[in-house]
């Protein structure tokens, strides 16, 4: 039998706990040991949910270990790493665990702590640009060195605990997570019941504070280059963003429950509030999470869209807008790369 097709047996052995051992696998006595190859089986599992578990800490406490873990279980099985990179691993969860709220765990089969007949497996794709996602929420943005948005993901190392700081022009910086994507302070504290929708969009925030943290590197614009725009030029110029800034809508207060994690007691705020925006960047190889002020989000995803500084500005038709302090506050957080002049009018 060739190479290729007794892995392929094998790793699909390992994905279905009902699965008999491959033929092909054989024990001391020459044949295939079930016994053996379940234990394998198990480390395998349990491997996988512990890199879940590392990546979305405060959606672990928020879901409370029980359910965390049996969605845990049911993702493992519906998603198999594709990379040896285990940093990448898990960034469908925020979706999958959107569906699997939804329906009831009776949706995703025996592997999940759950039991049930079913067997059947979810498959989701990423979200695109402004498509609504459960909870009324949207899913995180990648705005490129391209300037162009994309879905995202990534994991691991994070920097130290940054000071929470106010900036008007720039949102509310929250502070950096201790671990993965949030907080490990207390995760396995008592359980706390949260709304499906604040719990996925926590583990979005999670997900995209992960890839930020990974994103490749790139110089950063600063306020001087605003400062030496020629007015001539201004019509026509346009920004690039950071491989790192990340862009997200939440029909929750999910970046303040998230920052709420943060603080050495562990409490997590309540969830009860209006939706927040915010933006994810990485100045001096630290990520941050910062609260949008209001048509923040919708200025940064016009400019990440391809828009010009007075295309983005226009758009948003509010006079009360104001388009110089929401700019310079992009710049000073981090999330341009580059200032694209446009020609001299």
């Amino acid at each position: 039998m060739p190479f290729e097709t007794t892995v392929r047996a094998f790793a699909a052995a390992l994905g279905e706990p009902s699965a008999p051992p491959p033929a092909m696998t054989h024990g001391r006595l020459g044949a295939p040991d079930a016994r053996r190859f379940a234990v394998y089986r198990n480390n395998v599992a349990v491997g996988l949910i512990g890199a879940v578990e590392a990546r979305y800490p405060v959606s672990r406490r928020i879901a409370g270990d029980d359910l965390f873990r049996a969605m845990a279980r049911a993702f493992v099985r519906a998603h198999r790493p594709r990379s040896p990179v285990m940093i990448a691993y898990g960034e469908e969860f925020p979706e999958f665990a959107a569906d699997y709220l939804a329906r009831g765990p009776e949706r995703f089969g025996r592997f999940s702590s759950h039991q049930s007949s079913s067997k059947g497996r979810a498959s989701f794709g990423r979200p695109t640009v402004g498509e609504d996602q459960g909870g009324g929420s949207r899913g995180p943005m990648r705005l490129g060195s391209r300037g162009a948005p994309d879905t995202v993901l990534g994991q691991r190392d994070p920097p130290r605990i940054g000071r929470s700081e106010e900036r008007p022009s720039g949102g509310r910086a929250m502070p950096a997570p201790t671990r993965g994507g949030g907080c490990a302070n207390g995760v396995d504290s008592a359980e706390m019941q949260y709304p499906p929708a604040c719990l996925v969009d926590v583990a979005r925030l999670e997900n995209a504070w992960v890839e930020a943290y990974h994103a490749e590197d790139a110089s950063v614009a600063t306020v001087g280059e605003l400062v030496s725009l020629s007015p001539d030029c201004l019509p026509g110029t346009r920004i690039a963003f950071h491989p790192a800034a990340r862009l997200l809508r939440f029909a929750t207060p999910a970046a303040t429950v998230w920052a709420s994690a943060q603080v050495s007691n562990g409490s997590v705020a309540p969830s009860e509030g209006l939706g927040e925006d915010a933006l994810i960047t990485r100045p001096d190889c630290d990520a941050r999470v910062r609260v949008l002020p209001p048509l923040g989000y919708d200025f940064a995803l016009k400019m990440g869209e391809g828009a010009t500084l007075i295309e983005a500005f226009t758009a948003l038709d509010d006079p009360a807008f104001d388009f110089g302090t929401h700019l310079v506050g992009l710049v000073e957080s981090g999330a341009v790369a580059s200032i694209i002049h446009g020609r001299a009018s």
